[in-house]
């Protein structure tokens, strides 16, 4: 959302581009940013990590543990099922020769057009229309007739204009100052113009999501949560318990877990027996709000 570039160390780089308002097919598009993706940038410049112990409140190293492991599940689980969603951002996936391909999200639900949300799209509509084969030159033969009276008569009447403002200016206005009564001068009177409607937008609205620790109900929807599943839907991972522990303290109403793997201490919201399974609950668009980020861990 402010940046133009976010590398994913060893991975790539999400690069975003500014498209301005434009015209296209009689329509007036309103600007956007859009996202590509570039393999060739992937050299940890620390931004990536600086965010994450930001918002998880841990220190840099930390953040930089976390951050590398959640790229290398981000690879084996595109090894493993050929494709990588990235919510709000985009999906990677591979062609039919093999190389990594970027789609990114659309403009409505993507994180990097978050400022222009609720824009609409408006239809061009001409305010009138000339009939030019039957226009004729009578205005303009109009103006090259204006005889040297007609101009003469424009100068003088210019000139009386002038004698007369400068008669008014010059003349003194006498104000008698014994005669005042400020305690007699009313208040100006003050008109409040009534309020005009705005005409609402069509279209659905959306809103940028809540910022983590903001308290909402959990959704009604089922959803698995078995220890024994090997597929974890992660919405927070951590070097210590204790971190762990502080991030599910700040979500009370939230059903979380945590699942200790590989020395870290990763927060879990659902569990599968696959992908697909486990990432069911990103679907729900309460909890998509809230954990936007959510990524799938599989244990081994």
């Amino acid at each position: 959302m402010h940046h133009d570039c976010v590398v994913l160390p060893r991975f790539g780089a999400l690069i975003a581009h500014r498209v301005a308002a434009r015209i296209e097919d009689g329509l007036f598009m309103p600007p956007t940013r859009t996202l590509a993706f570039n393999p060739a940038v992937s050299h940890n410049d620390g931004m990536l990590a600086a965010s994450v112990a930001r918002r998880e409140g841990i220190g840099y190293q930390a953040a930089v543990a976390t951050v590398d492991s959640a790229i290398d599940e981000m690879m084996r689980v595109y090894d493993v099922a050929g494709e990588v969603n990235l919510p709000r951002i985009g999906r990677f996936y591979r062609d039919s020769q093999g190389a990594m391909q970027f789609q990114p999200c659309a403009d409505a639900t993507s994180v990097a057009a978050a400022s222009f949300v609720g824009l609409p799209t408006v239809t061009l509509l001409p305010a009138f229309t000339a009939d030019t084969e039957t226009a004729d030159d009578t205005d303009s033969v109009r103006v090259l007739r204006i005889t040297p009276l007609r101009r003469f008569g424009r100068v003088a009447a210019s000139v009386a204009v002038l004698l007369a403002l400068g008669t008014v200016l010059s003349t003194p206005v006498l104000i008698d100052r014994s005669s005042r009564q400020f305690a007699s001068i009313g208040a100006p009177s003050v008109t409040i113009p009534e309020p005009t409607p705005v005409p609402e937008a069509s279209g659905a609205l959306f809103i940028t999501a809540p910022d983590a620790g903001f308290s909402t109900a959990e959704p009604t929807a089922a959803f698995r949560m078995n220890r024994a599943d090997r597929y974890f839907l992660i919405v927070s991972s951590h070097a210590t318990a204790a971190e762990a522990d502080r991030y599910m303290t700040k979500r009370p109403t939230e059903q979380l877990s945590v699942l200790e793997s590989d020395g870290r201490f990763r927060v879990y919201a659902a569990t599968g027996t696959s992908v697909a399974e486990a990432r069911t609950r990103m679907d729900d668009p309460a909890f998509s709000a809230i954990h936007p980020d959510g990524w799938v861990y599989r244990r081994r």
